[in-house]
């Protein structure tokens, strides 16, 4: 067990120790691997990144020939 400063950081994550979401921090001090007690942090999962859905619009340049030089009045 070793001791618990103020800013004491997790090796692990790379993030301070906080008593309400790491469970190997007690008010003894901070557990380590082979402390009775101590839990391996877990490792969370990843999720895929999801692709933007493409919207679908109308075209608004004609594609025909005879539409394109038409002028609107």
């Amino acid at each position: 067990m070793k001791d618990f400063f103020w800013d004491s950081k997790d090796e692990a994550t790379g993030l301070p120790y906080a008593y309400d979401t790491d469970p190997n921090v007690t008010w003894d001090g901070i557990l380590e691997p082979g402390d009775p007690g101590y839990t391996p942090p877990s490792t969370p999962e990843v999720q895929p990144k999801s692709k933007p859905k493409k919207m679908k619009h109308n075209t608004f340049y004609p594609t025909s020939l005879p539409l394109q030089t038409r002028r609107l009045l």
